[in-house]
Order: C-alpha cells, then sequence, then structure tokens
C-alpha cells in the first residue's frame, strides 16, 4: 500500500477566548444516561434517566448492568452557546471504548472504531446556537479494535465507556485546522535552531508568530501572509534554551490569525538514532524507563488524567527519565506533564498480541480478508491519529508500532505511515526477540526479558537497542509474596546487575522496567461488594500510587550518581568512587560532603556524563559510622549514603548448608527448663516468661501460576514441609541438653546450652531424608499470640532506607495495624496507610517481610516480655500471625523465589536426601521489643 501523502487526522488547535465573548469551549464530561439494551438503534427516542454513567468513565467499574455481547447507549443533551452563531463546531472525545456511532438529534453524524485514540468531528450542521443538542452515542465494547488492541482481555473486564475527556468547542470561520510543532537543528550545531509549523488554515489570512520563554522575555518571530490550505512555514530561532530531561525548557508558542489567538507548549530539542545509539541534542542518551498503563483500582483504564502529573513526579522523583505507555497511546494530560518535568515518552500505537502471538488470535494468513481489510485500517488509522495528536509535544521521543504481535503486512504500512507523518522521531517494533521482518522498517531494535547475562549478545545489532521490558518485578509468585512480602526487596540486586549489562552495551538505548504502577482493579459487584481483577500487583507503585520497597530499590539502581563505598575496616582507610550518570550534568555542579565522627570534609569534583571521581576516607574504628551528603540543588538532587565499620565483637557469617560426610520428659538448664512431649519441644525461662515451642522451618517455594490474570488475592502463607516432632529423645550431660528428633522429611538433633550470661545458646543440625527446593530453612519459635512487636539490627550494613521501608537496617514493626484486623483491615477498599501497614491476619507486611542481615532480631508484647534471638553469624528472620499463636522465624537461608522472567538471575537452590540444614543462636529474655539491645 502506497502511503505517500496519506492524509491524518484533524484536531484542530482551540483558539483562546476573546475577551468580549463567552467560552470557546463546552465540557461534555459529567452525567450521561445509560442504557443497554439499546432500544431504539435509530436514536430518535431521548433515553431515560434511570442508570447513568459518570464521565470520564467505564461502565463496569461503576457497577452498571452489562451484557458484554450487546451495545450500549450514552446520551446527554447540551446547550449550544448563543454567541457560537456563525462559527464553525466541532465535537472532540478523547477515547471512546472501543467501537461508537454518534448520533446527533437522532441523525447520524459519524463513528469511530478504537478506544484509545481521539476522534474529532464537524458537527456545526448539526448545531442550533442557543438551542439544545442531543448527543447519542451507541458503542460496542467487542471490534476489530479490542481483538487487535487486547484491551478487555488484558484488564480482565471489559473497557466500554468514554475513558476519557470530551468537549464541543467553537472555531471562527479562518481558522487553524491543523498546527504541528517541530524543531530542526543543522549539522550538530545546537546552538541556533528552525522552529517548523505545519499547517493549515482555512482562508487566506494574516499569520503572526511569536515565542515567550520562562521568564516572560517575549521573542517575536515575525508574519506571514497565507493562503488557504496547508503549508510549511519555517521560523529561525537564535540560541534557544534546549529542552532535555534535566532541564525542560518550556516556550509558549503564539499564533496569531484572523483576530484569534492560539497557543500551546512547545520544546526545542532532537531526537534521533545514529552511529547505533539514541541521541538527544546530540548526546547518547540511556532510557532509564517504566512501562506505564493507564491505571486505577476503582475507575480501571478510565478518568487516569487526575492522575497524570502525580504518576509523572513520582517516577522523576526515582531517577526515571521514560516511560513506555504500554499497550496504547495515554492521555494527553500524561504528554504534558512530561512535557514541564522533562520525561521522555515512547507512545505505542493499540496494537497488542495480535495476529497469532500467545494464540490469542489467529495469524494474519488465517483470517477472513474482510477481517484483514478491518485489522489494516485499524491499525494504520489508529497509528496516524496517536501521531497527529501528539507529534507537538517535546517530551515524546519514539513511536512503538505494536506490542509483542507476529509480523505482518499491517505493520510495514503503519510504520511507514508514522514515519511519512513525521520523519523527526525514530520508530521501534516492540517484540521479545529481534524479528528480522521488522529490520528495515523501524530503526530502534527491541528485545524483551533478556536473560541474565544475554544482553551483551546484543552489541553486533547495528541499530540501537532498547530492552522495553526487562526485570520483571515478583509478580506472580503469589504465595511466596504473601508469605514473605519483604522478597520483594531481592528484585534490586535483579534490576541492578542487568541494569549494568545495558549501560556497558555499546548500542544500549535502555529499557524499560515491568511495570509502573500495579494492573488490580476492584470490579464492583451486584451485591455491593468488589471483585478483584487484572494480572496483578507488578508496579514499584500500587495503584494507590504508594511506594512498595522495589520503588526505593528502582531508585537506588537508577540513581545518576553510582556511589561505590568498599566494606569498611577499621583501620583500614578506604576509596570512594562516584561515577557521573546524569543525562547532561557536570560533576562540576555537585556537592559533596563526608562525614565520620567528628570529622567532616567538603569534596571537590569534576568531569561529564560518563566520568569517574574519586576520594579518600580515613581509617576508621570499629562501630564508625560513614555519612556521604551528595546534592544539585539545580536539579533537585539530594541523596544520603551510608556505611557502617562493624563492632569489634560483630560475628560473622556462616555457610547455609553444610554436605553431610557420610514420650514426655524435662531437664533443667540454668534459669530455663526444656520440655519434651510425644510431638512438641518447647524451652521456658524461670520466672513466668512465655512457653517457646522449638520447630525445623522447611519452607517450601512454589510457582503459583505461570502468567496471566489473577481472579482473587491470595493472602495465605507457604507452611514448614517439617511436620510434626517424631521419636523424641531428650539427653542431659553436665552442661548440655541433647534432643533427638526426626520430622517429615529430616532427622537430627538440637543441643542446648546455657553459660554466665544465662542465655540459652541453641545448635542444631538435621539431615534431610527427602529432597526439597527451599525458599526459607530455619527454626521457629511458636510463641503466645500477644507477642506483636518486632524489634531488630543489622550490623555492617547500609542503613539509609526510608523509616517504614522493610530493608532498614534496625527498626520495629507491629503485627497489627490497629491491634484488630478484623476491624480495620477486610473490609476496607482504598488505604489511607503506607503499604509497609497493609495487613493480612498473618500480620502487616512491615512485620511479616525478612529482615535480612540482623544480628539481633527480638518479639514481644507490647511493653511486655517476649523473646530476643541472636544468631551465631548474620541470619534472617521474620513473624507471622496465626489464629492461637505467633511464629517467630530465624533462617539460615533464604532464596530467591519462583518468580519465572527473573529465574535466569538465581539458579534455584535443590537439597537432596543427606543435605544439611544447620545453624547456632542464643535466647534471651526481651523485656520491651523497643527497646535497644
Amino acid at each position: 500500500m502506497d502511503t505517500k501523502h496519506m492524509k491524518s487526522p484533524i484536531y484542530p488547535p482551540i483558539p483562546e477566548p476573546q475577551d468580549s465573548s463567552g467560552p470557546v469551549t463546552v465540557d461534555l464530561c459529567g452525567v450521561w444516561k445509560y442504557q443497554q439494551p439499546v432500544r431504539d438503534r435509530l436514536a430518535a427516542i431521548p433515553l431515560g434517566d434511570e442508570l447513568v454513567l459518570h464521565v470520564p468513565g467505564e461502565v463496569v467499574m461503576q457497577g452498571l448492568p452489562y451484557t458484554p455481547a450487546e451495545s450500549i447507549a450514552l446520551e446527554r443533551t447540551i446547550s449550544v452557546p448563543q454567541d457560537w452563531a456563525g462559527q464553525r463546531v466541532r465535537l472532540r472525545f478523547d477515547a471512546v471504548y472501543s467501537a461508537c456511532t454518534l448520533w446527533i438529534d437522532g441523525k447520524p453524524a459519524g463513528a469511530h472504531m478504537g478506544g484509545f485514540t481521539p476522534f474529532d468531528l464537524d458537527v456545526t450542521d448539526f448545531a442550533r446556537p442557543g438551542r439544545d443538542m442531543r448527543l447519542t452515542l451507541h458503542i460496542d465494547n467487542a471490534s476489530v479494535a479490542d481483538l487487535i488492541g487486547f484491551a478487555t482481555r488484558y484488564a480482565d473486564h471489559p473497557l466500554v465507556g468514554i475513558p476519557r475527556k470530551a468537549m464541543l468547542y467553537a472555531l471562527p470561520d479562518t481558522h487553524l485546522s491543523e498546527l504541528a510543532v517541530s524543531t530542526i537543528f543543522q549539522d550538530g550545531d545546537y546552538s541556533d535552531a528552525t522552529l517548523r509549523l505545519t499547517i493549515d488554515v482555512t482562508a487566506p489570512c494574516r499569520l503572526e508568530v511569536a515565542l515567550t520563554d520562562s521568564d516572560g522575555t517575549r521573542i517575536e518571530l515575525g508574519g506571514r501572509d497565507l493562503q488557504a490550505g496547508a503549508s510549511v512555514q519555517d521560523f529561525e530561532v537564535r540560541a534557544p534554551r534546549l529542552w532535555d530531561t534535566e532541564t525542560p525548557a518550556l516556550y509558549q508558542l503564539s499564533v496569531t490569525l484572523g483576530g484569534r489567538r492560539y497557543t500551546r507548549a512547545i520544546g526545542f530539542r532532537e531526537i534521533t538514532a545514529r552511529d547505533r545509539k539514541l541521541m538527544l541534542n546530540g548526546q547518547p542518551i540511556k532510557l532509564r524507563g517504566v512501562n506505564h498503563h493507564e491505571s486505577h483500582p476503582l475507575t480501571g483504564r478510565a478518568d487516569t488524567a487526575r492522575w497524570a502529573a502525580i504518576d509523572v513526579r513520582l517516577f522523576r522523583e526515582a531517577n526515571i527519565n521514560y516511560l513506555r505507555t504500554s499497550h496504547y497511546p495515554p492521555t494527553i494530560e500524561l504528554v504534558e506533564a512530561c512535557d514541564r518535568m522533562g520525561m521522555l515518552l515512547e507512545v505505542e500505537a493499540p496494537v497488542c498480541f495480535a495476529f497469532g502471538q500467545f494464540d490469542y488470535m489467529p495469524t494474519w494468513d488465517d483470517l477472513p480478508e474482510q477481517t484483514q481489510a478491518a485489522a489494516m485500517a485499524y491499525i494504520r488509522d489508529g497509528s496516524l491519529e496517536m501521531v497527529s495528536f501528539y507529534r507537538s509535544h517535546p517530551s515524546v521521543a519514539i513511536w512503538s508500532v505494536a506490542n509483542e504481535s507476529h509480523w505482518a503486512p499491517p505493520f510495514a504500512v503503519s510504520a511507514a505511515a508514522v514515519q511519512e507523518a513525521d520523519p523527526t522521531r525514530p520508530t521501534t517494533f516492540n517484540w521479545w526477540r529481534l524479528n528480522p521482518d521488522c529490520r528495515g522498517h523501524v530503526e530502534i531494535a527491541n528485545h524483551h526479558y533478556p536473560d541474565a547475562g544475554q544482553v551483551a549478545d546484543f552489541e553486533s545489532e547495528e541499530r540501537p537497542i532498547l530492552f522495553d521490558e526487562f526485570a520483571h518485578l515478583f509478580c506472580y509468585n503469589d504465595r511466596e509474596l504473601a508469605t514473605d512480602p519483604g522478597l520483594r526487596l531481592l528484585w534490586g540486586g535483579f534490576l541492578s546487575s542487568q541494569w549494568e549489562e545495558i549501560v556497558a552495551l555499546p548500542n544500549g538505548a535502555g529499557g524499560a522496567i515491568w511495570a509502573a504502577i500495579d494492573d488490580w482493579f476492584a470490579v464492583p459487584q451486584p451485591d455491593g461488594s468488589h471483585k478483584w481483577h487484572g494480572y496483578g500487583e507488578w508496579g514499584p507503585l500500587d495503584g494507590w500510587r504508594r511506594k512498595k520497597p522495589e520503588y526505593e530499590e528502582m531508585a537506588r539502581v537508577f540513581d545518576p550518581v553510582r556511589v561505590t563505598v568498599p566494606d569498611l575496616v577499621a583501620g583500614e582507610p578506604a576509596r570512594v568512587t562516584l561515577e557521573n550518570r546524569f543525562d547532561f550534568a557536570s560533576f562540576d555542579e555537585l556537592s559533596v560532603v563526608w562525614r565520620m565522627g567528628d570529622r567532616e570534609e567538603c569534596v571537590a569534583v569534576s568531569g561529564g556524563p560518563g566520568t569517574q571521581a574519586t576520594f579518600d576516607i580515613p581509617r576508621a574504628q570499629h562501630g564508625a559510622r560513614l555519612e556521604i551528603d551528595l546534592s544539585l540543588p539545580r536539579l533537585n538532587y539530594w541523596r544520603r549514603v551510608t556505611s557502617e565499620c562493624p563492632a569489634s565483637n560483630m560475628p560473622t557469617a556462616a555457610s547455609a548448608f553444610v554436605a553431610p560426610e557420610g514420650g514426655a520428659a524435662s531437664a533443667r538448664l540454668g534459669s530455663w527448663t526444656v520440655r519434651t512431649t510425644e510431638s512438641r519441644i518447647s524451652v521456658c525461662p524461670d520466672g513466668g516468661g512465655p512457653e517457646a515451642l522449638l520447630g525445623l522451618a522447611l519452607i517450601p517455594r512454589q510457582v503459583s501460576r505461570l502468567q496471566g490474570v489473577r481472579t482473587e488475592r491470595v493472602t495465605g502463607p507457604l507452611e514448614s514441609s517439617a511436620g510434626e516432632w517424631h521419636d523424641l529423645i531428650i539427653e542431659l550431660s553436665s552442661d548440655a541438653v541433647t534432643i533427638t528428633a526426626r520430622c517429615d522429611i529430616a532427622e537430627g538433633s538440637f543441643r542446648l546450652q546455657t553459660d554466665e550470661s544465662q542465655d540459652l545458646s541453641v545448635s542444631y543440625e538435621f539431615r534431610l531424608t527427602e529432597a526439597f527446593e527451599p525458599f526459607q530453612t530455619g527454626i521457629e519459635l511458636r510463641l503466645p499470640r500477644t507477642l506483636t512487636e518486632l524489634e531488630w539490627e543489622s550490623g555492617g550494613v547500609r542503613s539509609d532506607y526510608p523509616d517504614d521501608h522493610p530493608a532498614r537496617g534496625s527498626g520495629h514493626a507491629s503485627a497489627l495495624r490497629q491491634g484488630d484486623w478484623a476491624a480495620s483491615s477486610r473490609h476496607v477498599l482504598e488505604p489511607a496507610w503506607p503499604w509497609a501497614l497493609d495487613e493480612t491476619p498473618q500480620g502487616t507486611n512491615d512485620f511479616r517481610s525478612t529482615k535480612r542481615g540482623v544480628h539481633s532480631v527480638a518479639l514481644s508484647a507490647p511493653g511486655g516480655e517476649g523473646y530476643r534471638l541472636r544468631p551465631e553469624g548474620p541470619a534472617d528472620a521474620r513473624a507471622q500471625m496465626r489464629e492461637d499463636a505467633v511464629s517467630f522465624f530465624l533462617f539460615d537461608f533464604t532464596g530467591h523465589g519462583s518468580e519465572r522472567f527473573l529465574a535466569s538471575f538465581a539458579p534455584h537452590t535443590t537439597l537432596g536426601i543427606g543435605d544439611i540444614v544447620q545453624g547456632h543462636f542464643r535466647i534471651s529474655l526481651a523485656s520491651d521489643a523497643r527497646r535497644a539491645s
């Protein structure tokens, strides 16, 4: 198909209102009458007002009755302003999902296919200024757009409705019907620029153009006499401030013709793919990105414009410089926020899993000719609508032709059409292997989910390559996450290792984490309850925009200053290395101050992006804390890095696993009593302290689901495979108690001793009698349910995490947010607390999250007694509430879980028959879990 001079969709710019006239727009958001089934296919009879949809909105997310196989009708009556007489009247919907027909006062006025691209109609012939206008939409959720875009199945609920804003607006008879902005720089010289306006005017007129910068300085660019029709007008601009990710300089463009003024924010910048690199204003740039869906738990894919600026700000604060709008174009409000905040965008056409991918629809060759024709038209038209609507925005850097679809003829057509409509930006095709069929059609290569160590294999690719989906967050190992929410902390290590591979790749353009925000929808049910639908919790932000543990890990990995601090050793100096990973800023602007004890020093560093600087720290003493403060005020950058020199008595780590070489009783041990029954081992201190049941914790790893949507929350934790004790034998020697025991999959012994401190020293060694795939292994103390306060300390680790982050080096966590899980959590839909305080019957996320590398951990009643555990070497610990008790775990091994997207980064540990699980720790009374030991 010849794409040359293919006409782009029309989205006329809207002029500013004149002082003497009324508004030029009428907002169509608000209440629309709803009907299903559609009783009048000709829209001659007005709808009743028994049911209404609030626009923007989805029918299903507002709890309206809906049958997927049938059309719906939406209707609203509006008054056309009297002073619009003699003007052109147009109607614009930013989106209607997914195929619709528009009727005005019972007469057909237009139609549109596609749920994420806007359509704009001239309705002058229907408008009667000073009188009412009845707008009726007949909408189908099922369509070729929904089939090829996969959006309903992806969201796991029908998206039918009006998800974005709509308006009626007026244009003078002489007006701009098109205004597209691009900026051009000559021969790599970014001192001066050409402002290119692609315009279409409806009548001969005088055009005046000016710019206003952020300081309010007005720059007159001159005027032109134009004939009616389309033209390209170039204006030279001397020394404009450049728009980039760190200094997103915006100008207000003012275009005046026919006595009316049109304005929009623009930026001077150039994005190119050349010399196997992605370049912004002539400088190579690495895209540090996430995949952003339009999503909210209460509104679905609709009414998300209110979150646009919040989303962009949150991700900019986490050092993200790039969003991929998976898997459809975003709201215009998101694009405008990206313009203001320096966030680059890859805008993706609304095509996902098409033509045989994952067998969700037939291959191209298996489609009937009529369906092929419809698919060709939808992909071509949707792509052009995308380009026409967003192309004047400086944040838009890349066009994506489709997501994870089998290459087919429509993609060659749409790629060519996009490049014809906008030659100023590169294109890509998102596929998780390098597809040779698309090589000659798009300028940027793309690969999804490279395995560990695989990134370097792409160095031979002749184009710059994006890894537009990588470092998938933990999501599908539901039971493991329900058991240990702190498992999410390990994801940061996977992200870091692969990001370093991408940074080192000469043609690596960057990548986008999957994903940005949890895709998880609370769909109302007829009985007033809600049922959760969607793929699940795969974002560093949850659907409520709360920060999850991965958010902090992401911000650290993508930090523009990579800080390397060696482990501090008492009596030895240390050299700190700083690597400049800013997009444009120099270290000359960076303030560096370090302090340790009573010493403080400012360090001068210099060097542009990609360079390194070093400085030395003098000899540290045992227990010393090093703080390094970094700041670059112009970019609102501030960071503190900390490290600690271990105390002199800090134990060293023990190995997790050692391969082997080949009735009721009680005993007194110092101030402790040790008891065994047929299936129980307990210890109890003198003086009435709580009894602790001693068990072996052999927690199995588990793959909950491979992929796909999830229909309910999983809250049940994984339980130990050890089972009950059998064949218990207790032996007392002069200084120790030895208990031999057998459980379901292991056999071995405990050895308990005391010393002058009256702590109870416990060592254990058990040999597996069955093969076992571990998630965590260690010891469980089963304690009274009144012990709800967890306190821990980790030595020799960086402690610069936020106060509510599960990875913080020391802290306190309560099992329950308000004391009663059933009353405080079970029926709450929208949380008003941080993620760490989300709770299940097993406790809050913070309480249940594994605390890594602890050297002291305590569990006690509020203000009362409990137990403190001190492992021989750094170990991991967590707690878990039960119906009648609380489990207090100390682990000698914690695995990486079973998330399949990350399997290549951390091979699973498998224990065979005869392998040994062992450890050593001390137990003492803790009078108050919040009191330092």
